[in-house]
């Protein structure tokens, strides 16, 4: 199969399940479902914010707050990555 790209933006982070969608649909790409994925917790991005550093001994997936958070933004459609399932 290949797959038309008829638009390439600048940057991946603007591609959205809105554009997403749009570049399969004109592929005639439509059995597919976008997944918004988080793939760091709120302790990596605290870390970021406040600049202390990559901590080794974090289990950010044992942590009611961070679990809380990557729902949120899942629900949200707010996370750092999109996975888009395309089924035969």
């Amino acid at each position: 199969m290949v797959v038309r790209i008829f638009r390439i933006r600048k940057k991946l982070t603007d591609w959205t399940e809105e554009t997403l969608s749009k570049l399969l649909n004109n592929n005639k790409i439509n059995n597919y479902h976008v997944k918004f994925v988080q793939r760091y917790g709120i302790k990596n991005y605290l870390n970021w914010i406040y600049n202390l550093g990559e901590k080794q001994d974090l289990d950010m997936n044992d942590d009611n707050t961070n679990i809380d958070w990557l729902q949120g933004k899942t629900k949200a459609k707010n996370t750092d990555a999109l996975l888009v399932v395309i089924k035969k």
